[in-house]
């Protein structure tokens, strides 16, 4: 008993060096978001006079592909959607939800020097496209977002910040939170564009490396 303990001493230091955390490679991603609205100019002012309008947080979720290049960086695909930013009024409830799909090309910045545990930077851009659902509600009432475009396209970007934690030499968990920018702007026929379409997300999920 005693020999194998000591044995189980000798070798661990070498069994975790045999883990390669910071090793080239392909990986594939999946996690939840949590966003949170952040519009720069108030919904008050983009709809031209209208009723005061306050916006809700939402759920979504996203998906990464790439490949980590060398011990420090990655390159990667992400897709991310955000289920809806409810949009309120006192009178009429909720008017129209405001669907994100980002899709963006990003730079990984990863600090490898903690083993396990790994602090990352990010930077990404991409495409913004964003859809207008709006309810029954803005349609009898005409509510200002009644003439929204129902869907807009234009350029997405994200930075943010986050820690991959490795499980195993193939799986980690990874959480992060980033600020998601867009220069999309979704037209209103009634007047009262909507534009500055900023959110924050908190992503949390899983990751496998090849």
């Amino acid at each position: 008993m005693r020999l194998a303990l000591a044995l189980i001493a000798l070798l661990a230091p070498a069994l975790a060096e045999a883990q390669d955390y910071a090793r080239p490679g392909f990986y594939l991603g999946a996690g939840g978001t949590y966003a949170f609205h952040w519009f720069p100019g108030d919904f008050d002012e983009d709809l031209a006079g209208g009723p005061t309008v306050r916006s809700s947080d939402s759920g979504g979720f996203n998906l990464q592909g790439g490949y980590r290049v060398n011990s420090w960086f990655g390159a990667e695909l992400e897709y991310e959607w955000i289920e809806g930013f409810g949009n309120r009024t006192s009178a009429d409830g909720n008017i129209v939800k405001l669907r994100s799909n980002l899709i963006s090309v990003n730079g990984k910045f990863l600090y490898p020097g903690w083993g396990r545990w790994q602090p990352y930077g990010l930077l990404g851009v991409g495409v913004s496209i964003w859809q207008a659902k709006k309810t029954k509600a803005t349609v009898t009432t005409g509510t200002p977002t009644a003439g929204l475009d129902d869907t807009s396209v234009g350029f997405g970007g994200r930075i943010g910040a986050g820690l991959d934690a490795y499980l195993t030499e193939n799986w980690l968990l990874t959480v992060g939170i980033q600020a998601a920018f867009s220069t999309t702007k979704i037209d209103n026929s009634t007047g009262g564009d909507l534009k500055n379409l900023f959110y924050i997300p908190i992503q949390f999920g899983v990751q496998y490396r090849f």
